[in-house]
């Protein structure tokens, strides 16, 4: 019986699928918050919580991505961390842009390396610590207390949702920009 899959077609799909659930979640976060923004609607405020975890999820998964993408280039055994703190993921993808992506752009001339420049990943950084600084283990946004019976989020915890909306647009667009980025390396 013939396979459907090599094993490089098998990783290529293994990755798109990384792709998918997180543009999903994005997705679903984007339909919800412009609904509520066109609709001004009370209900907002109980929403916040799972309008944000999507949308950490998405970045999370997004960076998961990234990390899978390196490792079927590099043809090396690449764990993707099996954590959920966002702060740890990024700075795997920041390694692995400056052993891989970095060291193959600047050997061509790329519209990439314009386009992620040093500032657009101080933007990013300043995004990323802030969702991970909100919540570190993906539960935050999803239960009230945390494992020791603390409060998940601060008193006063207070977010617009046209800023997340932004800022997450940001992310996408820099973290997009990296996956494509891979293609051409």
């Amino acid at each position: 019986m013939d396979k459907k899959f090599t094993h490089d077609r098998q990783k290529e799909y293994q990755n798109s699928n990384w792709y998918r659930y997180a543009i999903g979640y994005k997705n679903a976060a984007l339909l919800i918050t412009d609904n509520l923004l066109n609709s001004n609607s009370e209900i907002s405020n109980e929403l916040i919580f799972p309008i944000f975890f999507l949308y950490r999820h998405f970045t999370e998964l997004l960076l998961k991505q990234i990390i899978a993408e390196y490792a079927t280039l590099s043809g090396k055994r690449i764990e993707i961390p099996k954590t959920h703190n966002l702060l740890t993921l990024w700075n795997k993808v920041k390694t692995l842009n400056k052993e891989v992506l970095f060291v193959n752009l600047d050997a061509k001339e790329s519209p990439f390396k314009i386009a992620l420049s040093e500032n657009s990943f101080k933007i990013l950084d300043s995004y990323i610590i802030e969702l991970n600084e909100y919540d570190k283990y993906a539960t935050a946004f999803r239960f009230p207390i945390d494992r020791s019976g603390e409060l998940s989020l601060k008193s006063g915890f207070s977010v617009h949702l046209s800023s997340i909306k932004d800022g997450i647009n940001t992310v996408f667009e820099t973290l997009n920009l990296i996956t494509f980025a891979l293609m051409f390396v």
